[in-house]
């Protein structure tokens, strides 16, 4: 009787893992939604909430920097990530505010 012979082959690991890296925060959310089912929605909607909020504060450091017509070209163009779009608007009104 012979055994079932399962081979291993590292270049599809490494793609795998890859892509795993590459889309880590995706592949987060989908794992945080399907496996771990001990999270109510109302926890999960919380935990993606915090989430947006520290990437939020991250991009408004790092766009600070930026003018305000560069801010409002991010906005317009829409194609951005939605938490580099927030932090654009916010520091727009921040500025807005000032020169009231």
């Amino acid at each position: 009787m012979k055994g079932l012979g399962i081979g291993f082959q590292p270049s599809a690991m490494l793609a795998g893992l890859l892509a795993y890296v590459v889309n880590f925060k995706r592949a987060t959310k989908f794992i945080l939604r399907t496996v771990r089912t001990n999270y109510t929605p109302e926890q999960i909607a919380k935990i993606e909430q915090k989430q947006f909020a520290e990437e939020t504060r991250k991009f408004v450091i790092r766009y600070k920097k930026y003018s305000t017509e560069s801010l409002h070209q991010i906005v317009r163009e829409n194609t951005f990530v939605p938490a580099a779009i927030e932090a654009a608007k916010q520091l727009i009104i921040i500025r807005e505010k000032k020169k009231a």
